[in-house]
């Protein structure tokens, strides 16, 4: 079974996990409502924090999502969301605290009084994705009342917060998100930067964002049960030498296609001198 595959014996090749998605029914035609639990949230709340806690104790970081109220799949770019604050907390904000709050997963450590492996528990969410939508006229991850005041402030989270997909976007809107509290953008072009974060308050924002994604990795199976002092070296992957592979063979079929048309080229060129001459 697909479970036994990506849990052998306690351990999984990957260490996050962009799931479970929380979001609420709202009607019957959601474009990703096969993703999300259900329109109750309190269910909603409930599952996911068991799921989350089964994911974490396997080494997974799981990144709950789309925080917060992106509750339809068409336009959600551009959609902005408008309730009282009371609907909020108690339907779209809830089952993000509950699966916040609730789930605990088994983490091991090294106790170095002892030197030998042991286990301790912790919040078993330690991600969060933000959502595409806005609250009001206020982008989700851009809004710093909802991921420092509401996330942080008073739910006590304090794992790693990445954005949904970003492309394309101004450099002065991926510095405001990091202000806002963001930790990491998924972006898809290597160009994309922020800019405006040489200040020292903005030195100090990207020094609690690698705290946060440390806190994520340390306590996933990226290093768990590691100890002190070791140091841990990632190989080759195979998916990596496959494709060096087709960039090579593709470049030289590139480089051989390229040489051969100026061959020819130039003894086209010849052949037509040479007629010319005649």
């Amino acid at each position: 079974a697909w479970e036994a595959a990506l849990f052998n014996d306690g351990k999984t090749p990957v260490s996050g996990w962009y799931a479970p998605g929380i979001n609420l029914h709202r009607g019957a035609f959601g474009g990703r409502y096969y993703e999300y639990f259900s329109e109750d949230p309190l269910l909603t709340g409930l599952l996911a924090a068991r799921i989350a806690e089964g994911a974490s104790d396997n080494g997974l970081t799981v990144f709950v999502k789309h925080f917060a109220a992106n509750n339809q799949d068409t336009r959600r770019e551009g959609l902005m969301v408008w309730m009282t604050e009371q609907t909020l907390r108690e339907l779209y904000l809830r089952p993000f605290e509950l699966c916040i709050k609730q789930g605990r997963s088994r983490i091991a450590y090294t106790d170095t009084e002892a030197s030998e492996l042991a286990w301790t528990q912790i919040n078993a969410v330690r991600g969060v994705m933000t959502a595409k939508n806005s609250l009001g006229s206020v982008f989700c991850g851009v809004n710093p009342a909802l991921l420092r005041g509401v996330l942080e402030g008073e739910w006590g989270f304090c794992g790693m917060v990445i954005s949904d997909l970003v492309s394309g976007k101004s450099s002065a809107l991926y510095a405001k998100m990091f202000r806002a509290g963001v930790d990491v953008l998924i972006v898809s072009r290597r160009r994309n930067y922020a800019v405006g974060m040489d200040s020292p308050t903005a030195q100090n924002i990207i020094r609690e964002s690698v705290r946060a994604v440390c806190y994520a990795l340390v306590n996933s199976n990226a290093t768990q049960g590691v100890p002190p002092g070791a140091r841990v070296v990632y190989g080759i992957a195979p998916w990596e030498i496959v494709l060096w592979c087709a960039d090579g063979a593709a470049g030289a079929v590139i480089l051989g296609g390229t040489a051969a048309g100026a061959v020819l080229s130039a003894r086209r060129r010849r052949a037509d001198r040479a007629r010319e001459e005649q």
